[in-house]
């Protein structure tokens, strides 16, 4: 369990230099994310996104493979693009 966890957070590291992303804002919107992932399986499902003002409306675009749900990538990416 705790090398998952280092590498958790050394991909989350590379991810965020890759896409510029702020620490704080990261933050932020990890926690977000958390909390939107009722059920803690790592993805928003549309039903999930209900809860979030603005997802809702941009659950096409976030959801960028089509697969029916979010995850935190594809959920950085989208809080990006709205700041």
């Amino acid at each position: 369990m705790r090398m998952k966890t280092a590498f958790y957070a050394i991909s989350m590291a590379a991810l965020l230099g890759a896409l510029m992303i702020d620490p704080v804002t990261a933050d932020d919107n990890t926690r977000i994310f958390q909390n939107l992932d009722v059920d803690g399986d790592g993805y928003i499902s549309e039903y999930e996104a209900l809860a979030h003002e603005e997802l809702p409306d941009a659950f096409a675009e976030g959801d960028e493979n089509n697969d029916g749900r979010i995850d935190m990538i594809e959920f950085l990416k989208l809080e990006i693009l709205e700041d």
